[in-house]
């Protein structure tokens, strides 16, 4: 959404914009959830959470490309995967997870739990996202019909 004199222009542009904004505000949980973690509790529930910050991060960036794809496969538009890529990816990311969170697990009780706080961070950005759209809307009411 461009704002000219806080009135919306653009509602379309304002809502393709909002994947890099939940991106923008994960990061900023991450680090502050990791900074804090680490004050408050120590250095291995700090690290917890930055490794699971990174992973679900991650996670939601390869959600997004992968949800992606499958829209254009959806719209038969040229496929840039095949199903069993498509597939392997979705399985691959669910593995990656587990085996950190293992390897988490054996290391450090307290990391692994710092680690499990960290993966819904893209929730909270997403629920951060909507509160700003709303707030968005609130300002400018008439956005929400064009």
């Amino acid at each position: 959404m461009t704002r000219d004199s806080g009135n919306v222009t653009n509602p379309e542009a304002f809502l393709d914009r909002a994947y890099p904004r939940m991106l923008r505000v994960s990061l900023v949980l991450a680090v502050a959830g990791s900074i804090g973690a680490a004050a408050l509790l120590g250095a291995a529930v700090g690290a917890g959470f930055a490794v699971g910050s990174a992973v679900t991060i991650l996670n939601f960036i390869w959600l997004h490309h992968a949800v992606e794809a499958l829209i254009h496969r959806m719209l038969r538009q040229p496929a840039m995967n095949s199903r069993l890529r498509m597939t392997l990816a979705y399985l691959g990311r669910y593995a990656l997870v587990v085996l950190i969170a293992y390897v988490i697990f054996k290391s450090s009780t307290r990391a692994f739990g710092a680690f499990l706080a960290a993966l819904p961070l893209p929730v909270l950005a997403a629920m951060c996202e909507a509160a700003y759209e709303a707030l968005a809307n609130v300002r400018d009411p008439d956005s929400a019909n064009t």
